[in-house]
């Protein structure tokens, strides 16, 4: 699917409303499972501009109609792990931590020891993810 931009009438509403990636509509990690995760350790050059960041995903490829949550919002740190903060539709909250790195215009997440790599293209406070499968629109917060 090519990458392509939002309109912004519909991405405020989204945004106003209350982030991909088999992507960032998967599942989510128990806080246990966090805890046990090694720290990692990155650099502005391994993070690039999405270091320091918070997004929501707007919009995505492998949507159902049977979606189990309501929000995803990812916060990518400075330390090379972005943490992705899931609302479900019964209001359980779960989060997702996964390490990641940016290269030029490639966003590569660590599944659990799978590398999956995305494009990644920048539009103002719009970022699209474009996967070999999926793709996914996120709103800057």
């Amino acid at each position: 699917m090519p990458l392509h931009p939002i309109s912004s009438k519909r991405a405020a509403a989204v945004v106003l409303a209350a982030f991909a990636v088999a992507s960032l509509a998967g599942c989510a990690a128990s806080d246990a499972g966090m805890r046990a995760q090694p720290q990692a350790s990155a650099t502005r050059a391994e993070t690039g501009e999405l270091g320091g960041t918070t997004w929501r995903l707007l919009d995505w490829s492998s949507k159902t109609g049977t979606e189990e949550f309501k929000d995803k919002v990812l916060v990518f740190g400075t330390d090379g792990w972005v943490t992705t903060t899931i609302t479900h539709k019964d209001g359980r909250v779960a989060t997702e931590r996964e390490s990641y790195r940016v290269v030029g215009n490639t966003l590569t997440l660590d599944k659990g020891g799978r590398l999956v790599s995305y494009r990644i293209l920048r539009q103002g406070h719009q970022l699209n993810v474009e996967g070999d499968r999926d793709w996914s629109v996120l709103g800057r917060l």
